[in-house]
């Protein structure tokens, strides 16, 4: 009898720039049924211009699951609020960048993600 176990995880880094904002509902990533969500982080590297400047992160009809409104005027990282979710769907990631217009800027949403196990069984 052999016994094969596979379990594939990784981690994505969208990156993003003061000319993001503006965007709304932006698909990011498009992950499979089963997919566990570890973690949404966003780090802010270099400072937005504006107070408004914020992002959010989430799912269709739950646009700010993950993030919700962070501020993106201050060099920092913020963890997702939601965090080791299960998708029970093909599930995609998106994010909105609000606010006036920004001379600088710069950050990554950061997802942590484990696809599926598959599990084989031989004889």
């Amino acid at each position: 009898m052999k016994q094969t176990e596979r379990k594939n995880q990784g981690t994505m880094i969208v990156p993003l720039s003061n000319g993001n904002v503006g965007d709304s509902s932006v698909v990011i990533a498009i992950l499979p049924i089963g997919t566990r969500i570890k973690n949404v982080n966003v780090t802010v590297d270099e400072a937005f211009t504006n107070a408004d400047n914020t992002i959010t992160v989430g799912v269709s009809g739950a646009a700010s699951k993950f993030q919700n409104a962070f501020a993106l005027n201050a060099v920092a990282g913020n963890n997702a609020t939601r965090q080791h979710t299960i998708t029970g769907t093909t599930t995609e990631i998106i994010m909105s960048v609000a606010g006036t217009a920004s001379t600088t800027g710069v950050a990554n949403v950061t997802i942590d993600y484990v696809l599926p196990t598959e599990y084989s069984v031989e004889y």
